[in-house]
């Protein structure tokens, strides 16, 4: 609700000569006067200034119709309502250098420099805990209670460094296995990583013999590698089962592949007759035979190819064709296709429904593409594809909807002149010479329509 200024009514009130051509008769007609004027102003202010400043409808609100000394920060704004949404965007912008954060004042803070805004301190304490400069990294600043095994570190990068320290160190009884921990194992003394391995050494030194093995002697035995079993030559390693194996194997094969290389008519059961369930092998002459082919992915035969020459193509067989009327080949074997015809005529849109044979085709179409238009009449084109049996269109639909297209099924040529008003045709039979449509008209359709037909053959 916008402001409106006060008017009294009369406007100039009791200043008005017309309405109060003389002093009030009595008291009463006094206090009446005054009385009204005094109403007139108590309901401007009740009914419409308080109402104006209460309301809070978007852009009429009474925030919007308060003024407001317009402020740096907030561009133009001169109202409180502008001001406070400049102030919000303002304060929600995420822009580099113009950015909420960028507008609030912090106090500043030692280790982030001189920065006085939530955006400089808080990029500043970013870079500096992204720091690595040495005594200066981010680690450097943050503090950690101090722990026993590390000093009296404090910080988090003074306390990693002499935990690495620590961990490093070789120093018997205090090395970095002596500081860590492990679970006891049974038989096994100690409790950190230094005391269980020094356990275990004690206890292996005492059980095993480093003394190589020999022909009379137990001990340490070293297993040969399948190259030394080939070789043969050494007598210290030991072999095994695998190392048999792999020799015992070459030999096998070797002698396999042999017989197999050498074989003239068993390798793998191969045959150059059509045997089931067998490789194929060449005779003398480099045949080969197969069984006659019965699925769509089987092998060809002489016989097949030479009965195919003899098959002649029908509407169910593919084979061999003979090019016909429709079309010629010329000297270099190139088809040229005479099955086209094209045909322009009109229709006038006044006429109302009715059909229209189009003849001069010279042969019974199967498919007539249409392009149709109506001069003069914005927005009505379309183009169809018309089988008898399907009919399909799309067309210029600028009457519903500006600029737009749409799609018919039920009609192959569809003029959309304007809302309920247009005329629309579909092919009703395929004739001898030509094709006949049967045209509807919708509304007062006007205008010439003229069409040209692709007849296919």
């Amino acid at each position: 609700m916008a402001l409106t200024p006060m008017q009294f009514n009369p406007v100039t009130g009791l200043l008005d000569t017309t309405a109060y051509v003389a002093g009030p008769a009595t008291e009463t007609d006094a206090r009446t006067q005054v009385q009204g004027r005094l109403n007139e102003l108590r309901d401007y202010l009740n009914s419409t200034l308080l109402a104006a400043i209460a309301d809070v409808t978007d852009g009429a609100s009474g925030a919007d119709n308060t003024g407001m000394t317009a402020i740096t920060e907030t561009g133009a704004a001169a109202t409180v309502q502008s001001i406070m949404e400049a102030l919000i965007t303002r304060l929600k912008a995420v822009t580099n250098s113009a950015s909420g954060a960028d507008l609030l004042g912090m106090t500043v803070i030692t280790e982030t420099g001189a920065n006085a805004t939530v955006q400089s301190i808080m990029e500043a304490l970013i870079t500096r805990l992204k720091a690595v400069t040495n005594s200066a990294s981010g680690a450097d600043l943050l503090g950690m209670t101090v722990i026993t095994e590390t000093g009296a570190n404090a910080t988090v990068q003074s306390v990693i460094e002499a935990l690495i320290t620590r961990i490093k160190a070789v120093t018997d009884s205090a090395s970095g296995a002596d500081l860590v921990g492990a679970t006891a194992i049974t038989d096994w003394a100690g409790a950190t990583v230094q005391a269980i391995l020094e356990s275990a050494k004690t206890i292996v030194d005492g059980k095993f013999t480093t003394a190589d093995a020999s022909a009379t002697v137990k001990g340490i035995v070293e297993l040969a590698t399948n190259a030394e079993m080939t070789t043969g030559t050494d007598t210290t390693r030991a072999i095994t089962p695998a190392n048999a194996k792999v020799e015992l194997d070459k030999k096998a094969l070797a002698s396999s592949l042999t017989a197999h290389i050498d074989s003239t008519s068993t390798a793998h059961g191969a045959a150059s007759a059509a045997t089931a369930y067998r490789l194929i092998l060449r005779d003398v002459s480099g045949r080969a035979k197969v069984a006659a082919p019965a699925a769509a992915d089987d092998l060809a035969i002489l016989s097949t190819t030479t009965d195919h020459a003899a098959v002649k193509a029908s509407d169910s067989v593919l084979a061999h064709v003979k090019i016909g009327a429709a079309g010629a080949v010329d000297a270099n074997g190139v088809y040229t296709p005479s099955g086209f015809k094209t045909i322009r005529f009109t229709r006038d849109t006044t006429i109302n429904n009715g059909t229209q044979a189009i003849t001069g085709i010279g042969f019974v179409p199967r498919a007539v593409i249409l392009l149709a238009i109506t001069p003069g009449v914005a927005g009505s084109m379309s183009i169809g594809l018309d089988t008898v049996v399907d009919e399909q269109s799309l067309y210029d639909d600028n009457a519903n909807t500006a600029g737009g297209y749409n799609s018919s099924s039920s009609k192959s040529i569809f003029l959309n002149q304007t809302t309920q008003i247009g005329y629309g045709g579909l092919l009703t039979s395929l004739d001898a010479d030509g094709f006949t449509i049967t045209w509807t008209r919708t509304g007062n359709a006007t205008g010439t329509a003229y069409i040209t037909a692709l007849a296919i053959r």
